[in-house]
């Protein structure tokens, strides 16, 4: 009788070990959708999203954040006409992408001291270098769905 109940209650453990990996495992790739999320947002969640990180890194006044915002949608919804306009082109969306993001800088360039602009080139470096980690990684079969979406959103922060 006690090995009964000593082989019932180990089952009983494995099985609530096994489910709690399951939750953990669940829980580690909602967070790892975030790219998925941010695909789905607006353009004003997408140009907040943005002006929040770049206030954070940048150290943005009261009296920039607006302004950077409104640079910022400007943008954003550029990009969107553009992907639209591109039609699956991809060549066609990059290069335009990267018009759109070079124009963005020069504007934030009257925005920005020359100090935050130098923190914005350093930050940009960084995430140049994140996206060439990913896209190795991608290229040599490592990657996964949810670094696609880090390498899209890393693209537009870099203005790659």
């Amino acid at each position: 009788m006690k090995t009964i109940l000593l082989i019932l209650a180990l089952t009983l453990s494995i099985g609530s070990v096994h489910s709690q990996d399951k939750t953990k495992s669940k829980a580690k790739n909602a967070s790892k959708g975030q790219g998925q999320k941010a695909k789905s947002l607006s353009p004003e969640e997408k140009a907040d999203k943005i002006t929040n990180r770049l206030k954070t890194e940048l150290t943005l006044t009261d009296e920039q954040s607006p302004k950077v915002k409104e640079l910022t949608l400007a943008r954003v919804k550029a990009v969107a006409d553009a992907k639209s306009k591109a039609a699956g082109d991809k060549k066609a969306f990059q290069a335009e992408r990267k018009k759109i993001h070079q124009n963005w800088e020069e504007q934030m360039k009257t925005v920005l001291s020359a100090d935050q602009y130098q923190k914005y080139l350093a930050k940009k470096e960084e995430k140049k270098k994140q996206l060439k980690e990913k896209k190795e990684k991608a290229k040599a079969g490592k990657g996964s769905p949810e670094d696609q979406d880090e390498i899209d959103e890393l693209e537009e922060e870099a203005g790659e």
